[in-house]
C-alpha cells in the first residue's frame, strides 16, 4: 500500500469511527429509508460520522453522495488533488 493509499484509508477509518478494516462490520449504516428519503431530495448525506448503505450490491446515489463529499474533504485536509485513475480506485471502495 502506498503512502497515499494509506493515508486515504486512515481518513476513511476516522470518519468511520474505527481504527482497523476489519472493525467495518460493527458501524452504523445508512437505513433503507434514509436511503429513499436522500434519492427523493428530502435529506442530504454527511461525511461525519461516515454511514455507508450496505443495502444493495449495486452502486447506490448515497455512497456516490459519500464518496462526492470524502474527496472534497480530503482534497482540502491534504492539500491534495487526485488523478482520474486515483479517484476510481478510491470510488471503487465506496461502490463495493
Amino acid at each position: 500500500m502506498t503512502g497515499s493509499q494509506t493515508a486515504v484509508r486512515e481518513a476513511m477509518n476516522l470518519l468511520l469511527g474505527i481504527s482497523k478494516d476489519d472493525e467495518v462490520a460493527n458501524i452504523n449504516v445508512a437505513t433503507d429509508e434514509e436511503m429513499q428519503a436522500y434519492e427523493n431530495g428530502v435529506i442530504e448525506v454527511e461525511l461525519e460520522p461516515m454511514r455507508p448503505y450496505f443495502g444493495s450490491p449495486r452502486p447506490t446515489a448515497w455512497n456516490s453522495g459519500l464518496f462526492d463529499l470524502f474527496i472534497e474533504h480530503f482534497s482540502d485536509e491534504n492539500d491534495v488533488q487526485f488523478n482520474v485513475d486515483q479517484q476510481a480506485e478510491i470510488e471503487d471502495i465506496f461502490e463495493n
